[in-house]
């Protein structure tokens, strides 16, 4: 239920000189009568909380916009700290998981380990004896596309169907689903 608006007017004028404890127990006695004077639910303040928000001053519409790299001006900026933490893991490639982290002309990174691409390389690249990988672009999450790539483990068997299990490889986190996404 929302509060009306003749009690938040009350409760931003009766904020400036009291506390907002203050202010709720005023609003309710000496604005609305006590709780016999009340008409609807929607006149009641919430509480505390509630006067601190209507008294906050609005931000400064002038100030300058936030630049980020997914450039839609959020504060936290999931690309600028998916970029260091990439930078970070660099200085050890072999427990590095970030592998690589794009972000002209549409973001993307690369998510795998070695033991991953050396499967790849070994199960899917042979000649000889040889599975085809997967790529499966179906899981939004968010604003974001995840694609993961699976591979069949040719070392391993399952021992009731006789079949090389399925192991997931490298994951492409990015936004848009393009030609050019797909082919990095």
């Amino acid at each position: 239920m929302r509060t009306w608006t003749s009690t938040k007017t009350f409760l931003k004028s009766a904020s400036e000189e009291s506390k907002p404890r203050e202010v709720a127990y005023k609003t309710i006695t000496e604005e609305l009568g006590g709780l016999p004077g009340i008409s609807g639910i929607g006149q009641l303040p919430r509480g505390r909380q509630q006067v601190e928000d209507l008294d906050q001053k609005p931000r400064d519409k002038t100030s300058v916009p936030v630049k980020n790299i997914s450039g839609a001006g959020k504060q936290h900026d999931p690309w600028f700290r998916l970029l260091s933490y990439c930078k970070k893991q660099a200085s050890d490639w072999k427990s590095a998981f970030i592998r690589d982290v794009k972000v002209t002309p549409e973001p993307m990174c690369v998510l795998t380990t070695d033991r991953q691409l050396n499967d790849m390389v070994r199960f899917c690249c042979n000649p000889v004896e040889f599975k085809p990988f997967t790529v499966d672009p179906t899981f939004d999450v968010g604003d974001y596309n995840v694609t993961p790539i699976t591979y069949q483990h040719l070392l391993l068997e399952n021992r009731r169907v006789g079949k090389h299990p399925s192991m997931i490889g490298p994951v492409l986190i990015h936004e848009k689903k393009t030609t050019e996404t797909f082919s990095f």
